[in-house]
């Protein structure tokens, strides 16, 4: 709702709920809180709003005069007894979001907890420290270290002049003026500050409490941050054991079997009582344990006990929110990292959890008459747990009257049961036709037997009554995608085909935080190694190098996103490799064939490899793909993790097919993926050359990428096979647009070229600027994205043309955007990194 500040009141000024500024809209749902634009409206809804929106307005709207100083005084019980629950309320959901890396959020949040506490507790009081702690951490994630230090300068100043201040408080204070020091770099004072709450905290709560774990957990990434690993190390040990031992009492609490009475005046027991957590707890918990876990999981000295303890605890953890299907994933890592090493205890208390687990749910699945559950015994030690494949197959399939198909969802009212498979039920549906569908009302009548039945959301009838089934889906464009750059496979084609397509649609780019062109490579990628997203936004795009970790992606990006990876044979690979980084040059290989003479004589030659891109030819693309040989001892189980982890991957060597699935995929347009082949090599592959003798050395050298490459290949090629008829028209059909395409844009024509609409394709265009995206460099297109990202949101590319003089189209400037040098930005930085560009083939 707009509002005019000059029609306001005499004497009545309406302020925006974050800044003060005066305000232009109100919100429609309270209509007692108000914003001086949308913004912050977006802002505060998704901090904190939506949570008390209605809860505000008993405590600012108006109320009669009331005569009995009783009744008055009783209204203003009841204001604070609210107001103190608005503290406690926004407190906790603004320590939820900081925990959850969501800083921007927290803020609201916490400026509503300060605004409450002033009005019950006054200015100066000690109680308003929490509220400006949480400001502080918020502005410490945002960057913002001037004004943290002005919000715990301030709190500071109130706890000193406060001498009954609890040490749960100092603790607080010491803790973020400990992440303050060690955002600046000061180490040395971050670590005393550290110290000085663990001594509050544990004064406080007591050295094994979850409350002080947090001060042992930020001095581990202090001392991470020093490369001082023991200690660290054994810091994030002590953390995993205070959760662990927490939530192994919770579990223990809530799956145990209460004693049943005997006798008729028997007395129950009292049970014992559960902690709990609170929501901020819950996030500080998946924050902390999940990190560590991360960073065991990528450690190569890691002992199996450790990183099965870690495991164990995140499943106690996902067990506690209710996530079963997590809780039941790092049960079976907690039990994979314990086989062939185990440690007798632990080993047998994860198998205990899981069979309780599997029982647990099991129980809950045939109370809410789920769909039928498959299930697979697992004998451990001489004990059966269940292992339960939870959720419908989710095929297209008919079945009919004489089918031997279970029964699922079905009506309560209904007496004549089909046989139905999985079907979904529609409370709102109406009366059952004498065709099934697979939406069956509660109060539909009976069925008719004969009926075929289909598992589809919507079934319509056509004007004969006969159903008229739509099995294909509506296709919707997906915009959160994360492309998995893998050296020397054409990637950096690829890279583009991303780059342009989240450019044009102003989409938020995920960016390295340190490097332009990689993340942390070639360590697996961490949260920080990302640069933040600007205020409100969320990544919509992640394309550069950068080595493959499930948990930071799965973190940081959207639950929708897809994950498209590449794949290229990798003998050819290694051979792209040996001519880019003159591999044989700097191991003194002078044969005519050097990738031949390396594979006929690995050992030796490998013994050599003192330099990064030696060491890693040796199963190079699955290196890429997080593969670790010290934690990945069975290959079959690592091909079959990255294949649960994306969606598709592509083929070099069928790049056309590979580009035109993923098109479909992701619901794009024919224009969306055309491309400019990238660094096309100036020499050819002596693939042909290679004797059997010598591809089985190869199949020897990187099994694992040849496993993946198999398996991947021969994925791509059965999900072709199930496409329509007309996929290969299509492929053609694109392969016709690219030469058309390319032809155009070395013609440097100023006018638009127009490919009218066809089978595959909506009417589109090509300009000149298309001509030079796909020329443009990854660096110097990196370049444009972050500073249109993050310093002028209006940028379009033809400005990064005009400000390098680039106004008119020729072979010259063409060329200048496929070089580094085109960049107008400062990439100085780049001058140590290695020049990795991808060659296609």
């Amino acid at each position: 709702m707009t509002l005019n500040p000059l029609a306001n009141p005499k004497g009545i000024k309406l302020l925006c709920e974050l800044c003060q500024k005066p305000a232009f809209i109100q919100c429609t749902k309270c209509r007692v809180t108000y914003y001086c634009g949308v913004e912050h409206q977006k802002t505060d809804w998704l901090g904190i709003h939506e949570k008390i929106c209605q809860l505000l307005i008993p405590l600012r709207t108006q109320v009669p005069f009331l005569s009995s100083e009783e009744e008055r005084q009783h209204r203003k019980d009841q204001l604070v007894q609210r107001q103190r629950q608005m503290i406690d309320l926004t407190r906790t959901t603004g320590q939820k979001l900081l925990f959850e890396g969501r800083h921007e959020q927290a803020v609201p949040a916490a400026m509503q907890s300060l605004r409450f506490a002033i009005e019950v507790h006054g200015l100066a009081s000690i109680e308003l420290v929490p509220s400006y702690l949480i400001l502080g951490e918020a502005s410490i994630g945002l960057g913002r270290l001037a004004q943290a230090e002005e919000y715990l300068s301030q709190a500071n100043w109130t706890v000193v002049k406060t001498p009954e201040c609890s040490n749960a408080i100092k603790s607080k204070l010491y803790r973020n003026l400990g992440l303050l020091y060690a955002a600046k770099g000061d180490y040395d004072e971050s670590l005393r500050q550290l110290a000085d709450d663990i001594f509050h905290a544990s004064t406080e709560f007591g050295t094994d409490d979850i409350r002080t774990s947090g001060g042992y957990f930020h001095m581990a990434n202090v001392f991470f941050r020093q490369n001082k690993m023991d200690i660290a190390d054994s810091l994030y040990e002590r953390v995993t054991n205070i959760w662990y031992d927490h939530l192994d009492k919770i579990v223990s609490i809530r799956t145990k079997t209460p004693d049943t009475p005997k006798g008729p005046l028997s007395i129950e027991t009292d049970t014992e009582e559960e902690e709990g957590l609170d929501e901020a707890q819950e996030a500080e918990a998946k924050q902390v344990l999940n990190a560590i876990y991360d960073m065991r999981e990528h450690q190569s000295n890691q002992t199996p006990h450790t990183l099965a303890k870690s495991a164990h605890a995140l499943a106690m953890l996902n067990y506690v929110l209710h996530d079963i299907e997590k809780a039941k994933e790092y049960g079976r890592k907690a039990l994979v990292s314990t086989d062939g090493n185990p440690e007798e205890g632990l080993s047998q208390s994860i198998v205990e959890f899981m069979k309780v687990l599997m029982e647990n749910y099991y129980e809950k699945r045939m109370l809410a008459k789920a769909p039928p559950i498959h299930r697979n015994w697992i004998e451990e030690s001489e004990k059966d747990y269940e292992e339960l494949d939870i959720g419908p197959d989710i095929t297209i399939k008919k079945y009919n009257d004489d089918d031997d198909t279970d029964e699922s969802d079905v009506n309560e009212d209904n007496d004549a049961r089909n046989n139905i498979d999985e079907t979904d039920i529609n409370e709102d549906s109406d009366d059952s036709d004498d065709n099934d569908e697979s939406d069956i009302n509660e109060d539909s009548d009976d069925s008719d037997d004969n009926d075929d039945s289909y598992e589809i959301e919507d079934i319509e009838k056509d004007s004969d009554g006969s159903p008229n089934i739509e099995i294909e889906p509506k296709c919707t464009e997906v915009q959160n995608v994360v492309f998995l750059k893998v050296h020397k496979t054409g990637s950096t084609t690829i890279q583009g085909i991303f780059q342009r397509y989240g450019f044009v649609r102003n989409l938020t780019f995920a960016l390295p935080a340190r490097s332009v062109i990689w993340f942390n490579y070639p360590n697996p990628i961490l949260p920080y190694n990302i640069k933040p997203a600007p205020e409100g936004k969320m990544y919509n795009v992640l394309m550069n190098h950068m080595v493959f970790n499930a948990t930071t992606l799965h973190r940081v990006m959207p639950p929708s996103t897809k994950y498209i990876g590449v794949l290229r044979e990798p003998i050819r690979r290694l051979d792209s490799a040996f001519h880019m980084w003159s591999i044989h040059k700097r191991l003194g290989i002078n044969s005519s064939n050097p990738v031949a003479e390396f594979l006929s004589n690995t050992d030796f030659y490998y013994a050599k490899c003192d330099f990064n891109p030696c060491w890693r030819s040796k199963n190079g693309m699955s290196n890429d793909y997080g593969y670790n040989p010290s934690i990945h001892a069975d290959i079959e189980a690592f091909v079959k993790h990255i294949a649960t982890n994306f969606d598709m991957v592509i083929i070099l060597e069928y790049l056309d097919e590979s580009l035109v699935l993923m098109k479909r995929l992701l619901c794009w347009s024919l224009k969306d993926i055309l491309y400019k082949g990238w660094k096309i090599r100036g020499y050819g592959s002596k693939f042909e050359e290679y004797p059997p003798k010598i591809i089985e050395s190869s199949k020897k050298y990187s099994p694992v990428d040849y496993a993946m490459y198999d398996h991947f290949n021969k994925t791509l090629w059965e999900k072709i096979n199930s496409e329509t008829d007309d996929f290969y028209e299509e492929v053609e059909q694109y392969r016709y647009i690219l030469v058309e395409t390319m032809k155009y844009c070395n013609k440097c024509d100023s006018s638009p070229m127009v490919f009218e609409a066809g089978k595959f394709h909506d009417k589109f265009e090509l300009t000149i600027e298309d001509c030079m995206m796909y020329k443009l460099h990854e660096a110097s297109f990196s370049q444009v994205i972050k500073h249109k990202q993050y310093v002028n949101g209006s940028m379009v590319l033809s400005d990064f043309f005009q400000a390098k003089g680039y106004t008119e189209c020729s072979k010259t400037n063409l060329e200048k955007f496929a070089n580094r040098s085109g960049s107008s930005f400062n990439l100085s930085m780049l001058a140590n990194e290695d020049n990795s560009e991808d060659y296609q083939v």
